[in-house]
């Protein structure tokens, strides 16, 4: 086998609010039995958001009267920086056997740097408080992947195994401070600076073996092991500044570590028949999480075995018509940042914590459908969640600070229908048109309430794709989607409208391409919340109307 050598750079501009580029290039050598690659990639993303939240707190649960009036506006400007490595080598065994080794890393960091205001009014819409707010976050990471994968071929056809190991160690840093000065010199309230010191070490090791093994005439199973093994330590510290000396705040510093071990094994069957196929499978885990946080001297044990179905079907009518079925249940644990109670602050008054006792959502979900061709495809989907995650928020008016954390609401459910389709409209213009109608429903006590009002919603996706010549093409792309149900939120309706055109340039090598997104700055993210004796309304002007000029070569 000739040495074969493969280059592709990329690089582009785009200008939103703020300027973002990205530029890499891809290199693979191959040669006999050996092979190696490299890649690497630079990109920076200049931003700027605009948010604005009001929150109206009342007297009691019927919402009749208003105690006080809370106004936040802020203006952030968040650029970030990485830079991704990634190097590897591939080399044949023999003819059955396969290894790759690679290294993968992530380097970044990230700024939040916002201006706001915070006003605060009683019920006669006299000012209480009125301040400046100004925050100030920088962010750091370098995450390292060591991997090692192989595939060996047996002498039964079709037969073969498969294995990948990753063992991953990422470091991360935070430094926060935050500042509020009055606006109104005759106000006496005392706001204290504060900072932040907040680092986290987290590591990885993932291992799994597949093995797909024939059995008789069209039929086959599929069987493997996999174990993940994860530990994250976090030492945060806050301090607040009083009489021009920094003092550590007890209320939110906390060393916190999470220790995660997952093992699970899965065994998957099919069976083809002429004109019906079924697919069956199962798969356990068990899974194992210590949470210690060290300041408190609290720990928390918990492990768990689960047990995971699932079964497909399809029914083909004739060469053009298919039915099909499914049903699967699957878990969704949630993060190590959703269960650390540290707190983050975005401003004085503002600040998200995790909850250390939250348990996984369990969901079951089924699905019929009927497809024409590969043009289209009709489905009725219905799914239960079980312990669903719900974003949460309790407002202290007495600080005027807001709290807001995840929690499990009892259940909730979740079913639509979709409709694909894809057609050539002209020779030189296709469209793919999704259609998706769904409603979401919660169930279980949320913050003294048991009612969240379920929202039909509609979705609806175009895309064109123009074939203008033979070097030209271009796109246009629109999406619709109505007031939805986002847990306790109801998010307001939005679209989104983007158009792109490209050029084949240097004999067919180079590529060119200028797109544009949210076109009328109309994908906007709007939510708003009555729950209890608070309502809440947040309003965020996303950085998302923005030109981009790209080129790549190939070679």
């Amino acid at each position: 086998m000739p040495a074969v050598l493969k280059e592709r750079f990329f690089t582009n501009y785009g200008r939103g609010r703020k300027n973002r580029t990205n530029s890499g290039v891809n290199l693979s050598y191959n040669k006999e039995k050996f092979g190696v690659y490299g890649n690497y990639s630079y990109t920076f993303r200049g931003e700027e958001e605009r948010k604005e939240f009001d929150q109206n707190q009342y007297t009691d649960n019927t919402r009749q009267t208003i105690s006080t009036k809370n106004h936040q506006t802020s203006t952030t400007d968040e650029p970030l920086t990485s830079n991704n490595f990634k190097i590897g080598t591939t080399y044949e065994v023999s003819p059955k056997t396969n290894l790759e080794v690679y290294i993968d890393a992530k380097l970044g960091r990230y700024e939040n740097i916002a201006n706001g205001r915070n006003t605060l009014l009683n019920a006669m819409d006299q000012v209480q408080f009125d301040a400046s707010t100004y925050n100030d976050s920088r962010e750091k990471w370098n995450d390292y992947t060591y991997a090692f994968s192989g595939v060996h071929k047996f002498n039964t056809e079709g037969k073969n195994m498969s294995f990948d190991f990753e063992y991953e160690t990422s470091k991360f840093r935070s430094n926060q401070f935050q500042s509020a000065t009055n606006i109104d010199q005759s106000n006496t309230n005392v706001i204290n600076d504060r900072r932040g010191f907040i680092p986290s070490q987290l590591k990885v090791f993932t291992g799994k073996v597949d093995f797909t093994n024939p059995l008789k005439e069209k039929q086959s199973i599929e069987w493997g092991f996999k174990a993940s093994i994860k530990n994250n330590d976090n030492p945060s510290v806050y301090e607040y500044k009083d009489n021009n000396q920094w003092i550590i705040d007890l209320n939110s510093t906390n060393h916190f570590e999470y220790k995660e071990q997952i093992y699970a094994a899965y065994a998957n069957y099919k069976y083809q028949l002429e004109n019906f196929n079924i697919q069956g499978g199962l798969r356990t885990e068990y899974t194992t999480i210590n949470i210690l946080q060290k300041t408190l001297n609290e720990e928390h044990k918990d492990d768990y075995l689960k047990w995971f179905p699932s079964v497909s079907l399809k029914y083909e009518l004739s060469s053009n018509h298919s039915l099909h079925a499914s049903y699967s249940k699957r878990i969704n644990r949630p993060s190590q940042f959703d269960l650390n109670p540290f707190r983050f602050y975005d401003d004085s008054f503002n600040y998200s914590q995790g909850n250390p006792n939250l348990v996984p959502e369990i969901t079951h979900s089924t699905e019929i459908g009927y497809a024409w061709k590969s043009a289209f495809m009709a489905s009725l989907y219905f799914s239960k969640t079980k312990d669903v995650f719900t974003e949460v928020y309790v407002y202290n008016p007495a600080n005027n600070t807001t709290v807001t954390s995840q929690i499990n609401v009892d259940k909730s459910y979740n079913y639509g229908a979709n409709i694909t389709n894809t057609a050539e409209i002209y020779k030189w213009w296709s469209v793919n048109t999704l259609f998706n109608i769904f409603e979401n429903k919660f169930m279980g006590n949320v913050v003294n309430t048991d009612k969240i009002d379920p929202i039909v919603t509609l979705n609806l996706s175009v895309q064109n794709s123009f074939t203008i010549s033979e070097s030209w093409k271009a796109e246009a792309n629109a999406q619709y989607q109505s007031k939805s149900n986002l847990g306790i939120y109801e998010r307001d309706a939005f679209f989104d409208f983007s158009i792109g055109i490209s050029k084949q340039v240097l004999a067919n090598k180079g590529n060119i391409k200028l797109n544009i997104t949210d076109i009328f700055n109309t994908n906007n993210f709007h939510i708003n919340s009555v729950i209890a004796q608070t309502s809440i309304n947040k309003r965020y002007d996303l950085d998302n109307r923005i030109a981009t000029i790209a080129f790549t070569y190939r070679i």
